[in-house]
């Protein structure tokens, strides 16, 4: 997108002109600008109702001035600002207090996090310590029921033996007996 050119009037280059030298002559800044005396007068005349510019007239010459303010308007001005230096002063102690204010909450706030997390912290150790605990039956349990399945495995080794024997001891009797 192109940069927006602004259109400067010739009566936006006067005031430029006035402002950059703070004190022009009216046949100086004809000459400058390239316009006739009588425009530039006209200029002056409509900037200077505007309360834009100044004229002063000496002698035979005509100055075109930057607008300098009048005492009236100096404490004018002052009372102004020192109405909106009141207001903002007024502004930005209310929002300190305001902040102050939320700043109080959010240590409450803060206050209750670090009890919560104490807790917390305090039930999060007691049921580590009870995991561990469980975890050491669980294990027994495990060494138990590992214990439980090779005494039946050793009990039915020994009852196989046991009728085996019988087996044997009822042959040999039977081939006795007979």
């Amino acid at each position: 997108m192109a940069a927006r050119k602004s259109i400067e009037t010739g009566v936006d280059k006067l005031v430029a002109l006035i402002n950059r030298r703070k004190r022009i002559s009216i046949n100086e800044a004809a000459n400058e600008l390239g316009v006739s005396i009588p425009v530039i007068q006209e200029w002056a005349d409509f900037l200077e109702d505007e309360g834009l510019i100044t004229v002063e007239y000496k002698l035979s010459r005509t100055y075109l001035c930057e607008r300098k303010l009048t005492k009236k308007e100096v404490e004018k001005k002052a009372r102004v600002y020192a109405s909106k230096k009141d207001a903002f002063t007024r502004k930005v102690e209310s929002a300190l207090k305001s902040l102050q204010r939320e700043s109080a909450g959010f240590e409450k706030i803060k206050e209750e996090f670090n009890k919560l997390r104490d807790a917390i912290g305090r039930d999060i150790d007691s049921v580590r310590e009870e995991l561990q605990e469980l975890r050491h039956y669980e294990d027994l349990k495990k060494n138990i029921d590992k214990d439980i399945i090779q005494q039946r495995l050793d009990f039915q080794e020994m009852l196989e033996n046991i009728h085996r024997q019988l087996a044997e001891q009822r042959k040999k009797y039977e081939a006795f007996v007979d």
